[in-house]
């Protein structure tokens, strides 16, 4: 009886999933231990994560099929602490993608924008003894459709450095 109840409701519109919240790395990061153990026990859902993209480098990844390949991270310009980071990784799938849309240099695509990425969050952790454990927060990219927002950065500086006037900040 409760099954077609809901099916019902859910035609209806009654029945409403709920919104996945916004974090920043900062939240992640400091919340680092209960997403943590959200995700070992299988109960960590997709976050939606928003931030000022800061550093842009490349890795060298070697999946377990011995394969080599370069990936993009995208870094916060701010959020990471003494024991975690936060980074995007845009997947060589992700990449081809953007090829495809005539986007070749991501770098530049990304450098100083503020971008809202929908994903799972995956965490690994350095453990060296006698040192304090490391954590590296990440979230890869292999569908654009994880791309929730790609928007320059509005500055209320002028190009000499001087604070503009609320009236003079311009806008695209």
């Amino acid at each position: 009886m409760v099954i077609p109840v809901l099916f019902v409701a859910g035609i209806l519109g009654t029945v409403q999933s709920s919104p996945i919240t916004t974090l920043t790395p900062t939240e992640i990061i400091a919340d680092h231990a209960a997403l943590y153990d959200n995700i070992l026990s299988g109960k960590q859902g997709p976050l939606v994560v928003r931030f000022t993209v800061g550093l842009i480098d490349e890795q060298t990844v070697t999946n377990v099929d011995q394969q080599t390949y370069r990936q993009i991270m995208l870094h916060p310009d701010s959020g990471d602490s003494a024991d975690a980071e936060f980074s995007i990784a845009i997947t060589p799938q992700a990449e081809k993608a953007f090829k495809r849309l005539g986007i070749f240099d991501l770098k530049r695509h990304f450098q100083g924008k503020e971008i809202e990425i929908e994903g799972r969050l995956s965490v690994t952790y350095q453990a060296i003894y006698a040192s304090p454990t490391y954590y590296m927060h990440h979230i890869d990219i292999k569908d654009l459709e994880q791309i929730r927002m790609v928007e320059p950065v509005k500055s209320e500086q002028s190009a000499t450095g001087f604070q503009l006037p609320t009236w003079r900040v311009l806008t695209d």
